[in-house]
Parts: C-alpha cells; sequence; structure tokens
C-alpha cells in the first residue's frame, strides 16, 4: 500500500481539454502545482486543495484538504506549505507553484515583507523551498489557477 495521498498517482486525463484553455504549462521537465484555498466568510472551517500536473496536463496528484485556519491568506500559504510537503515526499525536485494570492507570492519571493500573522509560515516555506532544485513561485488569477 503506498503512502501516497494523492489521487491518480498514474497521471489522469480527464478535464485536459477544459484546463487547456485556462492552464499553461510547465517544461518538459517540470511539474506544475496549483494551490488554492478557500474559507467560507465567517468561518474557521476551510479547505485547501492542491494539483500536480506535468507539462501535458497529466495528473499525478489532487487533493482537497478540509482544514481550519483563521485568515485566507494563512489559508493560501498553508496550502502552498501543503503542496511542496507532499511533492517533497513525491520526490519531485522541479517545480513551478501557482497562487492566485499574490500577496502569498510576494510573501515568497521576498518582494514584500508578510504580515506578523504569517511570517512563520513564509519561513516554513522558504525553508521547504531548498529541498528542490528548481522551485519557482507565481501569481496567476483566479480564472488560471483552478484546481
Amino acid at each position: 500500500m503506498s503512502s501516497n495521498p494523492c489521487v491518480s498517482p498514474e497521471g489522469d486525463d480527464r478535464g485536459r481539454d477544459h484546463i487547456s484553455q485556462l492552464w499553461i504549462p510547465p517544461p518538459v521537465s517540470v511539474l506544475k502545482i496549483n494551490c488554492d484555498a478557500a474559507l467560507p466568510k465567517g468561518s474557521t472551517e476551510g479547505g485547501l486543495g492542491l494539483i500536480i500536473r506535468d507539462h501535458t496536463g497529466a495528473q499525478h496528484c489532487a487533493l482537497s484538504i478540509p482544514y481550519r485556519f483563521g485568515s485566507i491568506i494563512q489559508g493560501e500559504l498553508l496550502a502552498i506549505r501543503h503542496a511542496l510537503m507532499v511533492a517533497r515526499d513525491m520526490r519531485l525536485d522541479r517545480l513551478q507553484v501557482e497562487s492566485d494570492s499574490r500577496d502569498a507570492v510576494m510573501f515568497i519571493n521576498g518582494q514584500k515583507g508578510p504580515t506578523t500573522e504569517v511570517m512563520e509560515l513564509v519561513s516554513n516555506i522558504q525553508r521547504l523551498s531548498l529541498s528542490f532544485v528548481s522551485i519557482s513561485f507565481y501569481f496567476v488569477p483566479r480564472a488560471m489557477n483552478s484546481i
């Protein structure tokens, strides 16, 4: 039994036609991770989501995780951190990580100082990033960050 928590670890063609209209594939030797978080207004019970795909759009992992967090920026960063932990456990080494949270990406890339609320989380993500041969973080509009 595999310890991989991902759906369809062998790849999955479902939805490939849909994503080709919105999603830009990574280079051949790189896997792309799209991360997102959802938090209903007035709630602390939300969810994290991630999907890992290759240059053909084939799905290597997809997760939806119920999670408690206090703000959407915290959730977005938790989704990214969880994605990096999954990628590390899968022994992936070249990644493009996309999020529809401009602040999260700017915090991680050092373009903006993180708020006190998420400073430790950003630091965690930056340390995890050292586990990969190549990793880059990008902001993408919500329409292009479908999970």
